[in-house]
């Protein structure tokens, strides 16, 4: 049932049944047909005791079973037409390509104020709508979290989307003047959740004080890769070197992995720059005194900075390195490594195969015509026995004729040798 994920944990221990019962209430109570009730189903005073039910997700943190059992992950499809065109805006008007969570975030609010449908009815129902943030703080959600919530429908939100991107002022000017007006309350929900937020910060950094890590600790680990990292270097350049697709997946993935530790943990440049830097940033590079300096346009402060990438001499080497090398082969993925395999056991295979069809052919061909002569021989023989045999009318016929034509020819012959001789008469 665990694997399967029909548990769920941490459920509170229910009240204790009640030690004793009166004496009258027993008699009345054998004097008339018990009622029928479901058996509580036993549960365990520790908090730890699990039980089954039949579908849903497997929630195991104390904060999701308790958002779970409210009902605070219940949520509408986003194939409904007022949730698909929110997604629209997020994505085409605002560019938003993560707009999932958003959205979800949207559509579990809208259950909770209206389980049938999504709908704008929530515009009129502000208390509700302060209940429901007011739920979501008391599921000890962090305060950054539930911000999130607000944000969803405030700013860049659904209430957004639906006064700047719709034509609801003209289906509906009563629910458009509702829904701008909404915006109000919203922001008075808002008041204090900033303040909360950066309290809740601070905990965390007071909480983490003296168990940060200083730049000499984030560096140790390119220390120790170092040498195995110079080591598949060398085998790309020098009179002996060796092309990436030589090297093993292993070597490509260090070399990989190690640069992007470079940019990350030496450089202190978030991830997304990592993710984010292109081949035409890394070609257009600008030179500098000590090396380059490439920038990257799209990372997470993008829409304020472009962020530089500073490289000393010796890194852009190893870059280009990679650029050249490795990065086409790990492009190809493993078709390239197929290929090379393929190639050197078509080689092998090939030139095995030929050899041994060339002596399969000398020795049939020779057998073959062998045979072949064999059995003309024998055959021309036969035949020549048969017609000598068995000789047809035709046959005889073209002897008589051909013996014929060959004494009429010599009479002929005959004739006119008289004839020169003679030299008399005009025949």
């Amino acid at each position: 049932m665990d694997k399967k994920g029909l548990v769920v944990r941490n459920i509170p221990p229910l009240l204790p049944a009640p030690s004793s019962v009166p004496q009258s209430s027993t008699r009345e109570a054998e004097s008339e047909p018990p009622a029928v009730e479901p058996e509580p189903e036993p549960v365990s005073d520790d908090s730890s005791e699990v039980y089954y039910q039949s579908n849903g997700p497997r929630w195991t943190s104390d904060v999701r079973v308790e958002m779970a059992k409210k009902g605070l992950y219940k949520k509408h499809s986003i194939n409904h037409p007022l949730l698909e065109g929110f997604v629209l805006y997020l994505r085409v008007n605002l560019g938003n390509r993560k707009s999932k969570q958003e959205v979800e975030s949207v559509s579990r609010f809208m259950h909770y104020m209206d389980p049938n449908e999504p709908s704008l009815s929530f515009v009129r129902e502000v208390e509700k709508v302060r209940e429901y943030f007011n739920v979501l703080t008391q599921t000890q959600l962090s305060k950054q979290t539930v911000l999130n919530y607000w944000k969803s429908l405030k700013r860049s939100g659904l209430c957004n989307y639906i006064v700047s991107s719709t034509s609801l002022h003209s289906k509906d000017k009563s629910l458009f003047s509702d829904c701008r007006d909404f915006i109000s309350p919203l922001d008075g929900i808002r008041a204090g959740m900033s303040k909360k937020v950066n309290k809740e910060l601070t905990q965390k950094l007071y909480q983490g004080y003296g168990k940060e890590k200083l730049p000499a600790d984030c560096v140790a680990i390119l220390d120790v890769a170092l040498m195995d990292f110079l080591t598949v270097m060398r085998k790309l350049q020098g009179p002996e070197a060796v092309s990436g697709e030589a090297l093993d997946k292993n070597d490509r993935l260090l070399v990989l992995y190690y640069l992007e530790a470079i940019v990350m943990l030496k450089l202190l440049q978030r991830p997304g720059v990592v993710t984010n830097m292109t081949v035409e940033e890394w070609q257009g590079r600008t030179r500098t005194q000590n090396g380059s300096s490439v920038a990257v346009k799209e990372h997470k402060t993008a829409a304020s900075q472009v962020t530089e990438v500073p490289l000393t001499a010796d890194q852009e080497h190893w870059f280009g390195l990679y650029f050249e090398q490795i990065r086409p082969v790990m492009l190809e993925g493993p078709r390239s490594a197929l290929r090379a395999t393929t190639a050197a056991n078509l080689d092998t295979t090939g030139a095995a195969h030929l050899a041994t069809i060339a002596a399969n052919l000398d020795t049939t061909v020779a057998a073959h015509l062998a045979t072949i002569a064999a059995n003309l021989d024998t055959t021309v023989a036969t035949h020549l026995a048969t017609i000598a045999a068995n000789p047809s009318p035709t046959a005889a016929n073209m002897a008589t004729t051909g013996t014929a034509y060959l004494v009429a020819a010599a009479a002929r012959l005959v004739i006119a040798a008289v004839c020169l001789a003679c030299g008399t008469c005009s025949c």
